[in-house]
């Protein structure tokens, strides 16, 4: 069992009270050339229908085909919010820090404003409900030193994280991931080219798997931001269909005031509209 702990006060309040040194992302270069990129201007509507700004990238692995409505979308990267689960939740199992998805944190008792946190969860549960301080305490478990060698190793960005900023780093700072680089990642977990046990990959994708569709199997995680006031969310996913896999970086911001309904739906709408549509 593991136990979540208390970070003393409203997580946005604890962000802005951390000093984070995190450093800029690896200048590397993923396979230089598709087959295609092809500009989807009418993806545009996806956004604007739902005011948002923002794009869709999308890659389809039989053509060896990318796809966008905006492919200078976010070239600098954003913060990579709650898709780092992916990576976290990877190394936690790599390391034996969790045996598998039923793995369970224990809550600590203290009350949170999301009411899903405040109750023992399985690793799987802990994953769905996107429980920040279940992945704060995992990563204190993993510390600075090998979070470091794990995210040089799995060619995770340049995130050199410190003891001050081992639990938020993800969340606030510097880190930066774009959305090319969010597929690349997705395909090596796919395909089982990250350098981690057999083990590992085969659970890590049972606890990334969202649902079977129509047709379908959608594998993913949404990630939202608010930094300085800014807003920014994710989905990061694939569909594995009839054998088809397409993989696809979704990432939006609001277009005025937040409608936060919206905006949390609107990530996992637009992908699927484009992964299966």
């Amino acid at each position: 069992m593991i136990r979540f702990i208390a970070t003393g006060c409203v997580l946005a309040i604890l962000l802005c009270a951390y000093g984070i040194s995190v450093g800029e992302p690896l200048d590397r270069e993923y396979p230089p050339t598709y087959t295609e990129r092809r500009e989807m201007a009418d993806w545009d509507t996806l956004f604007s229908d739902r005011d948002l700004i923002g794009s869709v990238l999308l890659y389809d692995a039989v053509t060896d085909s990318l796809f966008s409505n905006d492919f200078a979308w976010k070239t600098a990267g954003a913060l990579p919010a709650s898709t780092f689960k992916i990576v976290n939740t990877a190394i936690g199992l790599e390391m034996g820090l969790l045996e598998d998805r039923n793995t369970i944190f224990e809550w600590d008792g203290t009350t949170r404003n999301v009411e899903s946190w405040n109750k023992d969860m399985t690793l799987a549960q802990a994953y769905a409900r996107s429980c920040v301080p279940c992945y704060q305490g995992l990563a204190r478990r993993i510390g600075p030193d090998s979070m470091n060698h794990y995210l040089a190793k799995l060619d995770y960005g340049d995130f050199r994280v410190s003891a001050d900023s081992i639990d938020l780093f993800w969340l606030l700072g510097s880190a930066r991931i774009t959305p090319l680089e969010q597929i690349e990642f997705l395909r090596r977990i796919h395909e089982e080219k990250l350098p981690l046990q057999p083990e590992t990959l085969s659970e890590l994708k049972a606890i990334m798997k969202r649902s079977d569709g129509d047709g379908y199997d959608l594998y993913g995680k949404t990630g939202w931001s608010v930094d300085g006031g800014h807003n920014n969310g994710w989905f990061v996913g694939y569909a594995v269909q009839e054998g088809r896999v397409r993989y696809v970086a979704v990432n939006v911001e609001p277009v005025g005031e937040l409608d936060r309904e919206l905006f949390l739906k609107s990530r996992v709408e637009i992908a699927v509209s484009v992964l299966v549509g």
